[in-house]
């Protein structure tokens, strides 16, 4: 399967002139299959009038979320371990530290996180995300599997809240957003990196406010759709004429 789609993605690249990808490391995939293809880099964008600090939104103190499909098995692992791995870690340092699972679907095993362990809760899936990614102190994403660009992480810098994940969640960003996040390499720094940062709340405005300026610099819609036109143009002024 894995050789046909290889070499489907190859024929592909042979038959169009430019090819694009929402990261260097898809950009470089595609480019160990045809090295001589043209392959431009446009990196996901985030919807920067929607996700935007509230500030009529308190802060719920040690507040930490985790949010995306909860029937998709990257996300159920990552909320599973967090809250049975890494929050009891946390909570050694702060007592009120608390975690909130905010998602669709939800799978057994994931709801009955809040009914077995202290400070867990599970809201299936709500009306509106935004609120809840304001009421926290920082997103948690222990991704141990999947692959792609998190967008969650996007939309959470877009927000003003710093971000803590492994290098799993991060492969695909640019360096200027990989140097914000903090990134741990087992369950243990990454228990430090959260408490470390829920100590820190100036440090944690800083990340944010850098974030949402990144956001805006190199990944919103506007930056995407205004690199698709200039290629538009370019393709439509090298075509050949009828």
């Amino acid at each position: 399967m894995l050789r046909r789609f290889n070499a489907f993605e190859g024929y592909t690249l042979d038959r169009y002139p430019i090819a694009t990808a929402i990261s260097p490391l898809d950009r470089d995939a595609l480019l160990r299959l045809r090295p001589n293809a043209r392959v431009e880099v446009i990196a996901n964008g985030v919807d920067l009038e929607m996700f935007r600090p509230l500030p009529d939104v308190a802060e719920k103190p040690d507040n930490l979320i985790l949010f995306g499909n909860m029937d998709f098995l990257p996300n159920v692992d990552a909320a599973i371990h967090f809250a049975r791995e890494i929050l009891p870690r946390v909570r050694e340092r702060r007592l009120q530290a608390n975690f909130t699972i905010v998602g669709t679907r939800p799978l057994p095993e994931v709801r009955l996180l809040a009914e077995e362990l202290d400070g867990v809760e599970v809201t299936g899936g709500v009306p509106d995300l935004k609120p809840w990614i304001q009421r926290a102190t920082m997103l948690v994403a222990p991704m141990r599997f999947g692959a792609g660009m998190k967008n969650k992480i996007l939309e959470t810098l877009a927000m003003e809240k710093p971000v803590v994940t492994n290098p799993t969640g991060i492969e695909s960003f640019e360096s200027e957003v990989r140097g914000l996040l903090r990134v741990a390499h087992d369950d243990q720094e990454f228990a430090d990196l959260v408490c470390d940062l829920l100590d820190a709340p100036d440090e944690r405005r800083r990340i944010g406010t850098d974030g949402r300026a990144l956001m805006q610099r190199r990944h919103s819609w506007e930056v995407a759709a205004t690199r698709y036109e200039e290629i538009f143009a370019e393709l439509a002024a090298t075509a050949p004429s009828a």
